[in-house]
Order: structure tokens, then sequence, then C-alpha cells
């Protein structure tokens, strides 16, 4: 078919089974372009991948001097007939899939090829002329990752990041409740609301997600509630983490007013990974002085900058001292630094950020740490700890 310059001109393949479309501006005083789609036989394939579709050799050449045009500044558009399969195009002797665009309709800057799912099949945006099939991906994605939940005044909000697939982008996620489906989100979700949660609700709460061939994943870890611990002996608090598939992680000790060996920590309502090992903080009765300086950093396991610049901690120490706190990134560079003074038993210090490094936490969400190291005031012992911190995204 002759492609007049500047005119956008479409071109069905003999076979009924794939289309393209030009919409660049292609101009000669003396010359017009052919373009022509031809199907082949499949394609023989490997890395994970099937596929039964023909090939579709798209090329583009000027008509008085047969020279091939390679390369265009405007993308042309492919369409292959079909919803589901992973189009590829053959680059240095292999076959390589094409990767999804974040905008339907659009190629980024700098990409040569990328494809989006939209009316009439795969629509295939491309810079270059090759060949193109579709790939059927015999694989399984792999499971959502970074699965957690969060109990705040709204109740429990249920987070996770879609599983990163090398074979193809992922199609939707799932959600299990006791093994019963509950719900489906697109890729585009991230959280999800799901109300009031109790210590000890006995759910069980479990994400998959499926590929666009139609793959399920492996289940997530699964996610459930504490049961209430606070005021158990330890005894009675190891008997119920093992019965909701929970282990006992570290005990410490620090003086309180509670019979000895009560469980003083966690409190509250914790969603955890099943078999997580929960450490215990416990009662070393009232007047446990002469037990060894002791310092435990209990929470927070998670904050959201954008709600508060205020980090609330939990910590417990065994006797009277001052303490230094650091925010310090994955690497251990230290970001901010605040000195509190601690009493024997639980403190709740609260940590206000700098302005920037609030704004710096909301731009770079992920892993921190909250680092403590204090002095007894009583005899200068010394002792340190630090906890994890999941900076979430806005």
């Amino acid at each position: 078919m002759n492609a007049p310059p500047g005119v956008s001109t479409t071109l069905a393949s003999t076979d009924g089974g794939a289309t393209v479309t030009t919409h660049g501006a292609y101009s000669s005083s003396t010359d017009h372009l052919i373009l022509r789609i031809d199907p082949n036989p499949p394609a023989v394939v490997s890395g994970g991948f099937a596929t039964d579709a023909l090939v579709y050799d798209v090329s583009c050449y000027w008509s008085l001097t047969g020279v091939q045009l390679h390369s265009f500044s405007s993308p042309l558009e492919i369409v292959l007939s079909s919803p589901t399969a992973v189009p590829a195009t053959f680059e240095n002797g292999a076959w390589r899939p094409i990767p999804v665009v974040p905008t339907p309709g659009t190629l980024p800057p700098g990409w040569s090829d990328g494809y989006f799912t939209g009316p009439g099949g795969i629509h295939i945006l491309t810079t270059h002329l090759s060949e193109f099939t579709l790939l059927n991906d015999r694989f399984p994605p792999p499971p959502p990752r970074d699965v957690n939940g969060v109990v705040a005044a709204d109740g429990l909000t249920l987070r996770w990041a879609p599983g990163i697939d090398p074979t193809g982008p992922i199609a939707q996620v799932q959600l299990s409740v006791d093994g019963a489906w509950a719900a489906n989100f697109d890729t585009t979700q991230y959280e999800t609301k799901l109300g009031p949660i109790a210590a000890g609700d006995p759910r069980t709460f479990v994400f998959s997600e499926t590929d666009l061939a139609g793959n399920y994943s492996a289940p997530s870890v699964s996610l459930r509630a504490l049961p209430p611990l606070v005021g158990r002996s330890i005894a009675d608090a190891t008997q119920a983490l093992t019965a909701s598939g929970f282990a006992t992680g570290t005990v410490t000790r620090v003086q309180s007013a509670s019979p000895a060996d009560t469980v003083l920590e966690p409190a509250g309502v914790e969603v955890l990974p099943v078999g997580s090992a929960v450490d215990l903080t416990v009662s070393a009765g009232p007047g446990a002085y002469g037990a060894p300086f002791k310092l435990r950093a209990l929470a927070p396991t998670t904050f959201r900058p954008t709600r508060s610049g205020t980090i609330v901690a939990s910590v417990a120490v065994t006797g009277s001292g001052t303490a230094t706190a650091l925010l310090l990134d994955a690497r251990g560079h230290r970001l901010a630094a605040w000195r509190r003074t601690l009493r024997p038993g639980l403190n709740h210090p609260s940590l206000r950020l700098p302005t920037r490094i609030r704004t710096l936490l909301i731009r770079r969400p992920g892993s921190y740490w909250l680092s403590w190291a204090a002095q007894a005031t009583s005899n200068g012992d010394r002792a340190s700890d630090r906890r994890r911190v999941l900076m979430l995204a806005p």
C-alpha cells in the first residue's frame, strides 16, 4: 500500500490478524513509501514463552529506490488481535518481550517500542520495524510483595506491591480471606481498608496475582492479628502465640508496677505475617533495680510522614537514663538526631522531624532505621537497640 506523506494510513494483513497504521509525515519530492505487513509461520521461542500465533513482518521502503525505512520519528501503531498474550519483537537474533507503556496510546521519550491493551487487541507503538508476534506466557507470576497490615484509628489497612514478572505485566491482584476470594484490585491500587479489627481476630488475609495470560501466582505471606497478650504470663502468651501461628521472640524484662513476668508489650492491635517471632516486654516486678541496664526499641514499625511530622516511638528500659535516638537511612547515613530522658519501664517519646527530612521521607519511601543508645543514670551502664521503620508512600 502507498503511504502518502503526512497522511495516516492503515493496512491489514491478508489473514486479518493484524493491522499497521502510520501517523508520521514522511516526505520526498520525487518518491513515496510502500508499507507492507506479511504474515509468516509461528516462531520458535524460549524463556518461559510459547506461541502459536503468526509472525508479522512489517516493512516500509521507498518505491523508486527500494531503500527500506527502519526508524520513524512518530511511532507506527501495530494492532495484533489477542486480548491476553504478550507482544514481542525479533531483535539481535532473539525474541524480546515488548514493555507496557505507562499511558495507553503514548510512547514515552527514549522508548523504541511499547504496548497497551485496547480496542481490537494488543496495540504496539514502535519507532522501528521488524518482525512482531504474540507470546503465550507459560509461567506464573511471583506473588505480591511487601504485604503488611497497619491498624490505626480507622481500622485495618492492608498494603502490598504487585510482584515483578519478567515475562509480562500483572493483570490483577486478588485478596482472599480465610481461603475464600474477597476482592480484585488493578495494578494501580496498593492498599485496601477493611474497617475495625480486634486483637485475636481469627481471619487470615492472603494476596495472589494473575498475569495477562491468566496464570495465577503462589499465595503471598498470610497476615493475621496477634492474640491479646498484655496481662498474660509468659507461658500463657507463648501458648496463645503458638495457637495463632506465631512464635515467641526476644523477652525483655523492665521495671514495672505489674507482677513479675506479666506481659506489657505488644499492646494494642497488631497484624503480622503468620510465623513471625513476636518480641515480648514483660515486667521484672516492682523495685527490680538490681537487673542489668537494658534497652529495647519497640515501635514504630511503620510511619507515614505525609500525615504527621512527629514520630511517636516506644522504648523500654530497665532503669532511668538518657538516650540519643538517630534516624538512619538503609545505608546507615544519619538523617536526624534527638536526645531524650527515659524512665524505668515503657517510654513513648515524640520525635519531631526537621522539615527537610520529612520532605525527603515523602519523596523516598522505604526502609529506614530508628537507632537508640542510652546510658543509665545510676551506674553509667550503656545499652542500645534499633528498630526498622517502613516509611510509607503518600
